[in-house]
């Protein structure tokens, strides 16, 4: 539920909800379409968020400024993290030779945007202890917490390579930004009924993500099915892909699971690789599958997160998060 108890938590539930729902929708839309994400769909989501955020913390009872106050940091966080600190663009996205030198101009924006990160962090880092020094109840500074470290969460896991695209990453981020509380909470949803202490160590934003790693999981099994219709049937290859027709492979929207040395071996590769030089190879190996005549080729599609992170969003909703109800469950609490 809302971070605040009154009569309108409901209404910023299903406010929060919906915004969220929309904003995945139209990022799965145009991801599929382009593999691209455009900014405005996180940066307006995430305004929508941090204002629904304070109208929450301005219904907190007895919270008064202070709890008001926690949505800065944030905002504040969320801003510098998913501009990589740069609020002002330096460069044009289009810049032909982006690994030129800063002309005085850009080298001044380049400052100031420092600056202003660096004024930001600390400002964040100031109203949090402030906060933590007038407020009664710490519920109101742990949601604020929460949404913070899922945003600082989600910058390292796209550093270590785990969220793969920056719009993975970028929609976590907004996630966190949007839900510091499990919506609906406390109602018929979700079925998985945990303690409220539980929303609070696992954010309802980390849910979102795991539950849509988890319907990844149950991919292999529609990729058996789809190669088992089309044939033929390969295996370890059926697991993490599907055969189509050698001319209908698109290099846009699918990996080819093979690659082939400057020889021409074929080498089986089911975690494809993100280098021009694996581009290559792919290309090489497709010329041998043509060359020997090969039929059909193994591909894995080139799957938009955003569409498992849209059902990651409904199953946390309704169903709740899975990995802690089994855990709760295994200890018999």
């Amino acid at each position: 539920m809302a971070v605040s108890d009154g009569d309108w938590s409901s209404a910023l539930d299903a406010a929060r909800l919906l915004v969220g729902l929309v904003a995945l929708a139209i990022a799965s839309m145009t991801d599929v379409r382009t593999r691209r994400v455009p900014n405005v769909v996180w940066y307006g989501t995430a305004a929508a968020g941090a204002g629904l955020l304070v109208a929450d913390l301005a219904m907190v009872d007895g919270g008064g400024a202070w709890a008001v106050a926690l949505a800065f940091p944030v905002a504040a966080v969320f801003a510098v993290v998913v501009t990589g600190g740069e609020l002002w663009p330096v460069m044009p996205d289009d810049d032909p030779d982006p690994g030129r030198e800063l002309t005085r101009a850009e080298a001044r924006v380049y400052v100031a945007d420092i600056a202003a990160s660096g004024f930001l962090l600390a400002a964040s880092v100031a109203v949090m202890f402030l906060a933590s020094r007038h407020l009664d109840d710490p519920a109101p500074l742990w949601r604020a917490t929460g949404s913070v470290t899922v945003i600082l969460l989600a910058l390292a896991l796209y550093y270590l390579r785990l969220l793969h695209g920056g719009g993975d990453a970028k929609a976590l981020m907004t996630l966190a930004v949007l839900f510091p509380t499990a919506p609906l909470a406390g109602g018929a949803f979700p079925l998985i009924a945990l303690p409220p202490e539980a929303d609070m160590v696992f954010p309802f934003a980390l849910v979102v993500l795991i539950d849509a790693a988890l319907l990844v999981v149950l991919i292999p099994v529609a990729f058996l099915a789809m190669s088992a219709m089309r044939g033929p049937l390969r295996l370890p290859e059926a697991l993490f892909g599907h055969p189509v027709p050698v001319e209908a492979y698109d290099e846009r929207r699918m990996w080819l699971l093979h690659e082939a040395g400057e020889d021409g071996t074929l080498r089986r590769h089911l975690w494809p690789r993100r280098s021009k030089a694996a581009a290559e190879a792919r290309a090489r190996a497709l010329e041998a599958f043509r060359a020997r005549g090969d039929a059909m080729v193994y591909v894995s599609p080139k799957l938009p997160f955003m569409v498992p992170m849209l059902g990651g969003l409904l199953v946390a909703t309704v169903v709740g998060n899975i990995v802690m109800g089994l855990m709760w469950a295994l200890a018999g609490l």
